[in-house]
Parts: structure tokens; sequence; C-alpha cells
């Protein structure tokens, strides 16, 4: 009795274990494939962005170089994309295609992190204003994109958001304002706590409905199989 309860348990895991494996694999493969969303939006911005600062003599070359560098991380995060993509199935290393996400994610947050740099008295209020704009909107979309992979979410808008954080701690002298931009990178944190936790629930439901379903179908059968043995037994002593 007691060998036939622990295989029932070890089973129990073993599923409970497959499922979690699913669920982690569904939510990478969202985080995948919902980031390719935002790398227009988000090259369209860096454009922008472009085209307002490189007239100006003070940061002509570091607006260049920051626009190449940009465009060719952009470009490496659609390759790994597309490579996940073709590659999807359930043997795939998971850890390993993971942490490549959350490197690239690293470098697209990292890149306008580096924009704040641009945030200097030197420059006019117009071009203040444009930049943190565009941060506001990039890290706000990438807040619900990302939302699927937890740690790149809170990576991508760390990289993006704390250096004008402290870019304009260095040089403004508004305290208010910095706080605000400190509570405005909290909070886009806590939403994407919130959204992670909302898939996750619905993915853990959905797979549970499924094992529930496949459940009743083997029971059916084996109900099914017995119903046609005992029909053969009656027949027989008929």
């Amino acid at each position: 009795m007691k060998n036939k309860i622990k295989k029932a348990n070890n089973l129990t895991n073993a599923l409970d274990n497959r499922i979690k494996h699913k669920i982690r694999q569904d939510l990478l493969t969202q985080a995948y494939t919902q980031s390719l969303l935002g790398y227009l939006p988000s090259l369209a911005c860096a454009t922008i962005v472009f085209i307002a600062f490189y007239p100006l003599i003070e940061v002509h070359r570091f607006i260049f170089i920051w626009y190449i560098g940009f465009l060719l991380i952009s470009l490496l995060r659609i390759v790994i994309t597309k490579l996940y993509i073709e590659h999807t199935g359930e043997n795939k290393n998971l850890f390993v295609w993971q942490s490549i996400f959350i490197i690239s994610v690293i470098l697209g947050g990292g890149a306008w992190g580096v924009a704040s740099l641009l945030l200097t008295p030197e420059i006019q209020f117009a071009q203040h204003v444009l930049l943190v704009l565009i941060l506001a909107g990039i890290t706000a979309g990438a807040s619900t994109l990302l939302a699927g992979e937890l740690i790149s979410a809170i990576a991508f808008l760390s990289a993006a958001l704390l250096p004008i954080i402290l870019q304009l701690g260095y040089y403004g002298n508004n305290l208010l304002f910095n706080i605000t931009a400190t509570a405005y990178w909290v909070y886009l944190i806590s939403l994407s706590f919130k959204l992670h936790d909302t898939l996750k629930t619905s993915l853990s439901l959905r797979y549970q409905n499924d094992t529930l379903v496949e459940d009743l179908r083997l029971a059916k059968a084996q109900l099914e199989a017995i119903n046609k043995k005992l029909s053969k037994a009656t027949n027989v002593s008929f």
C-alpha cells in the first residue's frame, strides 16, 4: 500500500515538474515573440533621437556612435529571437536561452541608458523633454512586452532608467523631479511583477485544465474497457 502511495506521489511530482517546465518555456517564448513587436517602434524612436540631436555640435560624434551601436544591438537581438523561434521544442535548454535573452535585453536597455548622457546643461530644454518622453514610452512598452520573462523586464527597466535618474540627479537641482523619476521606475517594475503573475497563473490554469481533461479521457477509456470485459464475461456465462 505504501509503495502504491509513493508511486502515485512520484507520478504527481513528475507531472507537476513537467507543467512547470512547460510554463517556463511558454513564458520565455512569449517574451521572445513579444519583443519582436517592440523592435520597430524602438528603432523609430532611436532614429528620432538621432535626427533631433545630430545637428548639435556638442554631441555630434557621440550621437552618431550611439545610433550605430543601437542599430547593431537591435540587429543582434532580432537574430537571436529568430534563432530561438526557429529552434522551438521541449528539449531546448531553457537556461541557456533565458541567459542569452537577459544579456540581449540588458544591451538593449543599456543603449537607452547611455542616451541619458545627452541630458547635459549645454543641450536645449526641448531636446531634454523629447528624450525623457521617448524613454518613458519605451520603458512603459517594455514593462508589458517583457513581462513573461520577469528578470529581463527588471533588467531592461533598470538599465534604461537608472542612468537617466542618476544623470538628472547630477546635473539637476529639482529633487521632486528625481523622486518622480524614481517612483516611475519602481511603478514599472511592480507592474511587470503583476503582469508576470497574471500570465503565469493563466498558463498554470490552462495546463491544469488540460491535465484534468486528459485524466477524464483515460478514465473513460478504462471504464469502457471494463464494461466490454464484463459484457464478454456475461455472454460467456450464458
